[in-house]
């Protein structure tokens, strides 16, 4: 019986296999891609507070809490400017975001052909050649 529904040796669950991979590796790099532009806001946010003379004079920092919490928010901003270069947050979006480029264009491309798949009810050689372009390309 060589039914695509019922046998599991069958070469489109292959298909299957990679755009489930490369949905979830799509999900997996926009979450990482996603965190590090979050983290690297948060330093730019933390070095613009530390340097501005107008949050500098707020009367918030002429409290006994605003005082420590002025000088944590200094000591932050010290630390973050030597950090930032050595962590090169622009060269980690930029390889992320080429990563997730590039599963993206599979997933399409594989979303593309197990709609074909489906629509035409069969997985001829004409799928398999597809199949194999999209994987080359990757």
């Amino acid at each position: 019986m060589n039914d695509i529904k019922t046998n599991a040796e069958h070469p489109i669950w292959d298909i299957y296999a990679e755009f489930r991979t490369a949905r979830l590796s799509v999900r997996y790099y926009e979450l990482q891609l996603s965190s590090l532009r979050r983290k690297y806001f948060l330093i730019e946010l933390v070095l613009a507070l530390s340097v501005s003379s107008g949050v500098a004079g707020l009367w918030l920092w002429e409290t006994a809490a605003g005082g420590i919490i002025w000088k944590i928010i200094v000591s932050l901003a010290a630390v973050l400017v030597v950090v930032k270069p050595l962590v090169r947050f622009p060269d980690k979006v930029q390889k992320k975001s080429g990563i997730l480029t590039s599963w993206r264009l599979l997933d399409d491309g594989l979303q593309q052909l197990t709609i074909l798949i489906k629509e035409s009810g069969k997985y001829d050689n004409e799928m398999r050649m597809r199949f194999l372009s999209l994987m080359e390309c990757n």
